[in-house]
């Protein structure tokens, strides 16, 4: 699940979806990542709770084209030390600094 800045709500598959058919068509586009911060580790069930800042530069789909927005991210694994999921992302729009 997926929830935009503006309060869209999309599913994984139509997140991922829009990132395929997007790749490559604008070579302008920038993403930057900082302050990247693990919250919560739940070992047991396999999940990692995380917040970072997103830069977008370039970015033919939103308004302003140079943008931040504050993340907050959860990630799930089937088995411990297997490949990271995404299962849960939450955008809010931020100042730029």
């Amino acid at each position: 699940l997926n929830v935009q800045p503006a309060g869209r709500i999309l599913s994984r598959d139509d997140l991922v979806e829009g990132i395929r058919r997007g790749h490559g068509s604008n070579f302008a586009f920038k993403i930057a990542i900082r302050d990247l911060r693990v919250r919560r580790v739940f070992d047991k069930e396999h999940l990692i709770l995380a917040t970072y800042t997103e830069i977008q530069a370039g970015a033919i789909n939103s308004d302003p084209p140079t943008n931040a927005r504050v993340s907050t991210v959860l990630f799930g694994r089937a088995e411990q030390g297997g490949p990271l999921r995404w299962l849960h992302l939450h955008e809010a729009k931020s100042a730029l600094s």
